[in-house]
């Protein structure tokens, strides 16, 4: 409320008197604020013996309404195993997951991952509040994240939001909202089963990110402001990772090549809150590696690689 009120303020003096200096520097401070307000994200995680009721909640939405004769009313009803994996999809996803998402959302996540076996990558599409937005389900694997950001970036798809979350069992629902610059998929309704073809196929390894890559050529416009690089490491937030805060320029392929330098340091992704607004990106990961949090060495080791990435994709 605060933001709203400043960014309104400023706007009433005068339509010039919100420069792109002071929206980057207010959008910031922002982020920065909620981030730190989030730092328990990776910490507080659902554990379903403890809340049949949220269980229930859930189940409503599955099961389609039956009639009870003795009552006269309809119960909804889920055969007992189902419920069984229910409980296995959500245990261990972190709270934050939970209260951002509808239980007709969780649901249909749910679906998506009971279908794994027969379809390894599990895709949706849909379009909220004019960005398009895909979630994905599918079993953890070193580099899929740097994999999915990277199919985004060869479509030309700008990402302006995404999480990243796993249960107990290593299922991922990553959810990823962006701008598609171009209008591909706005113009031509039939692009976008084949974009989420792309996205199986690239998941699944029968064609490569670099392939992909190399047939697109897209470019963000010249930044109006310039975005010191910093990275914050924290390892007092969570009990078990290492909280990473990154602050950049936004650049096109950026998220895949933080991600790429994550796998090349053995880092795993526990948790994933990526927000960009204009030319600034404020990206918070939770981190392990070998199950443990960065030490400082692992930390020191990430830094540079991620500064040299960073500077190679400007350069």
């Amino acid at each position: 409320m605060l933001t709203l009120m400043t960014y309104a303020d400023i706007r009433a003096v005068s339509p010039e008197a919100l420069t792109p200096w002071k929206a980057d520097s207010l959008w910031q401070l922002y982020m920065s604020a909620s981030n730190f307000l989030d730092r328990s994200v990776d910490e507080t995680r659902y554990h379903a013996s403890g809340d049949p009721a949220f269980i229930s909640r859930i189940v409503a939405q599955l099961a389609p309404p039956a009639a009870n004769p003795a009552v006269g009313t309809a119960v909804a009803g889920l055969p007992s195993s189902q419920i069984d994996e229910l409980r296995g999809f959500l245990e261990g996803l972190p709270q934050r997951y939970l209260s951002t998402r509808t239980p007709e959302q969780i649901a249909a996540h749910f679906r998506m991952a009971q279908y794994l076996q027969a379809n390894p990558v599990q895709v949706s599409f849909r379009t909220v509040r004019q960005l398009n937005e895909i979630t994905l389900v599918t079993q953890d694997r070193p580099g899929l994240f740097a994999d999915m950001a990277g199919v985004l970036s060869a479509w030309g798809m700008n990402i302006v939001k995404a999480d990243a979350f796993a249960n107990a069992a290593g299922v991922i629902v990553d959810t990823f909202q962006f701008t598609d610059t171009y209008r591909t998929l706005e113009l031509n309704d039939s692009e976008i089963d084949r974009f989420q073809d792309s996205i199986r196929d690239t998941l699944s390894h029968r064609i490569s990110v670099q392939q992909l890559l190399a047939s697109r050529n897209h470019k963000l416009p010249r930044p109006r402001v310039s975005i010191a690089t910093r990275f914050e490491f924290d390892n007092e937030a969570s009990s078990h990772s290492t909280l990473l805060q990154i602050v950049t320029q936004d650049t096109r392929g950026l998220l895949r090549e933080i991600a790429l330098s994550f796998a090349a340091c053995h880092c795993n992704i526990e948790v994933a809150l990526v927000d960009t607004e204009g030319e600034i990106v404020i990206d918070v990961f939770y981190l392990t590696s070998g199950g443990k949090k960065l030490d400082e060495t692992a930390q020191e080791r990430l830094t540079e690689a991620l500064s040299d990435r960073l500077h190679h994709l400007r350069h």
